[in-house]
């Protein structure tokens, strides 16, 4: 007869979580180290939700079945975390477990009714690695603590991402043009709009306008030497922020290029 579950709140120590983590079971999951970072930063920042219903599932034998990133991620941010902790669970039961889809930011978003969810939370990570340095390194997943607080900063993100997709078609990519989008309209709401509508539309452009130079990247894909490539987000993400800020300025632009390499590397522009 299997032994009953036994359910509990324990607050777990780095060193009650090693202690568990040197009994993993081998047929765990190859350990994610990005994820666990992502926990670990959560966890020093008070971030961490600890009655979020997940659970450490620990076998009649005191083998570790399901909790191992949550763990090592205690570990890393040396902070006691408190986790409800399921013991005498079958390890059978360990094919069942996380066998489905993680929830994302989007899906997160979506539970709580908000509109085009999964271009919001796209937005979102990108102002996070604009505000934090790492452009260069956007494709990294946040978490959705940080993300979380992105939205609380930039509460009109959602409208911006509406004007953004209001546009049929809306030139692509469309959630980092969302991004710049919001934090130019956050400073400046009216030219915002109409520097929005200049490069979707492209009505009434000159070649000497920073928005037709924008506009001209976008719709063929070139990079700055002329070769038609897809253009990375970072590139991308810069070229937009230098065709605003030469908009708000008024000034007539030649080329719209950037680089972050070579002679002539240059820093991340900034939203102005």
């Amino acid at each position: 007869m299997p032994a009953t579950l036994a359910t509990e709140l324990v607050r777990i120590t780095p060193k009650m979580a090693e202690e568990l983590l040197a009994r993993n079971v081998e047929l765990n999951r190859r350990l994610n180290r990005a994820l666990v970072e992502r926990y670990a930063t959560d966890m020093q920042n008070g971030d961490w939700q600890e009655e979020n219903g997940e659970t450490i599932k620990i076998a009649p034998d005191g083998t570790l079945l399901d909790g191992q990133h949550r763990l090592s991620a205690v570990v890393e941010s040396g902070r006691p975390v408190r986790f409800l902790v399921v013991r005498n669970v079958d390890p059978d039961a360990l094919a069942t477990v996380d066998a489905g889809k993680s929830r994302s930011f989007a899906d997160v978003l979506h539970m709580r009714g908000q509109e085009n969810a999964r271009r919001v939370a796209a937005a979102a990570k990108y102002v996070w690695h604009y505000e934090n340095g790492s452009m260069l390194s956007s494709g990294r997943a946040v978490s959705h603590a940080l993300l979380a607080k992105v939205l609380e900063e930039h509460p009109r993100m959602p409208d911006a991402v509406d004007d953004v997709h209001a546009y049929r078609p809306s030139l692509q990519p469309a959630s980092v043009l969302a991004f710049v989008y919001t934090l130019a309209k956050e400073k400046h709401p009216r030219r915002a709009a109409q520097w929005l509508a200049m490069v979707q539309e492209g009505e009434g452009l000159k070649k000497t306008d920073a928005a037709w130079h924008l506009r001209e990247r976008l719709l063929h894909g070139r990079s700055g030497r002329g070769a038609r490539e897809q253009l990375r987000i970072p590139y991308v993400a810069a070229l937009m922020i230098k065709s605003w800020n030469a908009t708000l300025d008024n000034d007539t632009v030649r080329k719209l290029e950037w680089t972050s390499e070579g002679r002539g590397a240059e820093p991340f522009p900034a939203v102005r």
